[in-house]
């Protein structure tokens, strides 16, 4: 089977508390498991780390005040990892992956001004950290300042180089995900084709694969 663990970012990284909660409680009543041993399934050191933090369920929720002080903290102690030849992917995580979606949008913004250049573009170009870590972390930040955006450059990312297995089983599972939420889908398409200068349901339908093409073309017409 094909190698899927970006699409657990997909799943966990960014997720409601709430949503994480009931999640867990799911994941439990099913498997007799707490939702921690999902960290022992994955093979990448990146993504165990990720989802250990994640599977201690105590990620503030939004409506909780932002502290000020501590995003100026948050943003000079990414700004440091970020110009470290190895950084610590734990240490970006200990702020992306626990504070609240309305921290990470002030901590996007005041490290927009500092450095000039968006967070999530800055993690996603940083080469000293690993294929995994740069994915949780531009996820974590995209989730939060612009979700319709990071959808898009799903959907995107699923079509890169050649539409093998891998990419199909990608690009179905995203979509069939999407197309559930009708408005937010209208506006993941509406984006797409402002990024992209493309529509998306004309994308699906120059696939090659009949069958696949069919389906992925239906759920692009919703």
């Amino acid at each position: 089977m094909p190698d899927l663990e970006d699409i657990f970012v997909e799943i966990f990284v960014g997720r409601h508390p709430q949503d994480l909660l009931e999640l867990g409680a799911k994941y439990s009543q099913l498997y007799q498991r707490n939702l921690s041993s999902v960290s022992s399934t994955v093979r990448s050191k990146d993504l165990a780390a990720a989802l250990d933090i994640i599977s201690e369920q105590n990620r503030p929720d939004t409506n909780v005040p932002v502290d000020n002080a501590l995003v100026q903290k948050d943003v000079t102690r990414i700004v440091s990892l970020l110009r470290a030849t190895f950084p610590r992917a734990e240490e970006l995580f200990e702020i992306l992956l626990r504070r609240s979606n309305s921290h990470i949008q002030q901590v996007s913004i005041t490290f927009e001004t500092h450095a000039h250049e968006p967070l999530d573009k800055a993690i996603r170009k940083n080469t000293g950290l690993g294929e995994m870590a740069r994915n949780i972390g531009v996820h974590a930040v995209r989730t939060a300042t612009h979700i319709t955006y990071r959808d898009a450059m799903l959907l995107r990312d699923a079509m890169s180089g050649v539409l093998g297995n891998k990419n199909k089983q990608k690009l179905a599972i995203r979509v069939t995900r999407m197309h559930f939420y009708k408005q937010h889908w209208m506006q993941i398409k509406a984006e797409y084709t402002g990024v992209f200068g493309k529509d998306f349901r004309s994308k699906m339908g120059n696939l090659s694969d009949g069958v696949f093409r069919n389906l992925m073309y239906t759920m692009a017409s919703v």
